[in-house]
């Protein structure tokens, strides 16, 4: 896992999203999966609770933005994150 994130912890169930135009109000205080870290999806981190780009690195566009709304966030590295939609989380910013 690579961090880049705001140094926090946050609990919640995961949702995942697989396309910019998923309603905000859906990812009100929960962890969101993100495909990867592009443009196209930032103007829904804020609504997240908690971000996992399942692709992305530290420099990336996500990232930057994610530590700009202070986000713990975290990418898999291109791995495909297999648990299940309403697993809960916790995502820890300093950890992972």
């Amino acid at each position: 896992r690579d961090l880049h994130s705001f140094p926090t912890r946050r609990s919640s169930d995961l949702v995942f999203v697989k396309n910019p135009d998923t309603e905000a109000k859906n990812l009100e205080n929960h962890i969101v999966v993100f495909p990867d870290a592009s443009p196209e999806f930032s103007m829904l981190y804020r609504h997240a609770k908690g971000i996992i780009f399942q692709s992305g690195g530290a420099m990336s566009h996500g990232a930057i933005v994610a530590r700009e709304y202070r986000i713990p966030a975290i990418s898999l590295g291109g791995h495909e994150l297999t648990w299940e939609p309403n697993t809960n989380v916790l995502l820890s910013g300093t950890e992972g």
